[in-house]
């Protein structure tokens, strides 16, 4: 198969990856807004933006530079990903400790009533491990994309997609609130 073939195979994996991808996260979405209700959803999405806010530090430009490297003749891809790896995790840790810590501190407003700040806390770190699973995924990601082999990783994606759909199907079966 000719680069071209295999861009075009690749970039069309991609975005048949995103729209599926895109229309698990609008079903999750709606489940839980319509469970939650509009004061515990809206304390939901505040502890994502914590968690995500504090997990970009986690990022630190690992994915491009460790496209870079693996892409580089000769590279040591097994050690060059684990690395890579091991610093997202160690750092990731340290950011959902961070999340949870921060969400803890500061206070609810008012209007927030149905939302302890202990179940804020627990929200964020959890929401904050989820944040550190995707900046995982991207690096093993990187691996799919320097070998133009995007399926898998739409596979990937998909899945997890998938995984979050029906694990807020069962907290919403069980009615867990904010922390389930």
């Amino acid at each position: 198969m000719t680069v071209a073939r295999r861009l075009t195979t690749n970039v069309g994996y991609a975005i048949a990856g995103r729209v599926a991808g895109a229309a698990f996260g609008l079903a999750t979405t709606a489940i839980m807004a319509r469970h939650l209700g509009p004061e515990v959803f809206g304390a939901f999405r505040a502890a994502v933006a914590w968690s995500v806010l504090l997990c970009t530090l986690a990022n630190l430009g690992l994915t491009v530079v460790c496209l870079q490297e693996i892409s580089r003749p000769g590279a040591d891809r097994r050690r060059i990903i684990g690395t890579a790896l091991g610093l997202r995790l160690l750092i990731g840790t340290f950011c959902v400790a961070l999340s949870g810590v921060v969400a803890w501190v500061i206070p609810l407003p008012d209007t927030v009533s149905a939302v302890s700040s202990l179940d804020m806390a627990q929200a964020t770190a959890i929401a904050a491990l989820g944040a550190v699973a995707t900046l995982g995924y991207e690096i093993v990601s990187t691996v799919f994309q320097e070998t133009l082999t995007q399926k898998r990783a739409s596979i990937a994606e998909l899945a997890g997609g998938a995984a979050s759909l029906g694990f807020v199907a069962a907290a919403v079966a069980t009615d867990s609130g904010l922390v389930g």
